[in-house]
């Protein structure tokens, strides 16, 4: 069946596609009933509260003859990111002899709030660009060091009101540490609605945000490709082996 799609490209590599996982297919459908689920979802963003730092999943070039002997993975978050970097457009950017792995975690956002003597709500996710947290942030040798490629999958149907799109700047901006989001809130951006079901790759070494948005919940899972595992990141496996040594055995 021809999967129904369309593509935004000229804007540094962003690309969308909707639907995503379609009902009619069973491995599909079956993921995207369990992202019905709002508990999963809560759980996937307190395990990444809990240690500051998100999940890490080694690249495995699939192979066809091997499938049949594949060990299946310990969570849907991790089937789900193989198989948004396993869609055509996400392979694209995949380079098999320089790719590690990926760097996934879940957001849920809440409503902006505006304050006392705010002209305006602030935005849900300030301006950002995705970038090795571990280097970044080293006392003696700090070093930015970006992701090749990032993804956003709105996989479960939250009800967004009165904004809360995804705002790129499609061109890189040079911002010094003393600037604030006032110099990108002048310059020209776009904006892609957080529609269920709908799958973004963008080049998060731009500056992007959420924008403010007034009334719902907001929920999407993020996968970045690697060329080289950022400092800290541990798998799901690794982090229960490390609770264990730690003596916690409630993960729930």
């Amino acid at each position: 069946q021809t999967r129904q799609a369309h593509f935004i490209a000229d804007h540094g590599g962003l690309q969308v596609i909707e639907p995503f996982l379609r009902n009619s297919d069973g491995l599909e459908s079956r993921i995207l009933q369990q992202l019905q689920d709002f508990d999963l979802w809560d759980e996937c963003v307190r395990q990444t509260k809990k240690s500051s730092l998100n999940f890490w999943l080694p690249y495995d070039d699939p192979n066809p003859d091997d499938s049949n002997n594949a060990q299946p993975p310990p969570t849907v978050w991790e089937e789900l990111a193989r198989y948004i970097w396993n869609h055509p457009a996400g392979r694209s950017f995949i380079d098999p002899n320089q790719v590690a792995g990926f760097e996934y975690w879940c957001n849920i956002l809440g409503p902006s709030v505006k304050q006392d003597g705010q002209d305006e709500a602030p935005a849900a996710l300030g301006w950002h660009q995705d970038r090795d947290e571990g280097h970044a942030f080293d006392s003696e040798n700090p070093i930015s060091i970006y992701p090749v490629m990032g993804s956003v999958f709105y996989g479960y149907p939250h009800d967004v009101v009165g904004g809360g799109e995804l705002e790129f700047v499609p061109q890189h901006q040079q911002i010094g540490e003393d600037q604030d989001e006032l110099t990108l809130d002048n310059v020209e951006t776009e904006a892609i609605e957080a529609v269920y079901n709908r799958l973004v790759f963008l080049n998060v070494t731009h500056w992007h945000r959420v924008a403010p948005f007034t009334q719902g919940q907001r929920m999407t899972f993020a996968v970045n490709l690697w060329n080289q595992r950022p400092r800290g990141l541990l798998t799901y496996q690794e982090r229960l082996e490390q609770q264990k040594l730690q003596g916690v055995t409630d993960t729930s």
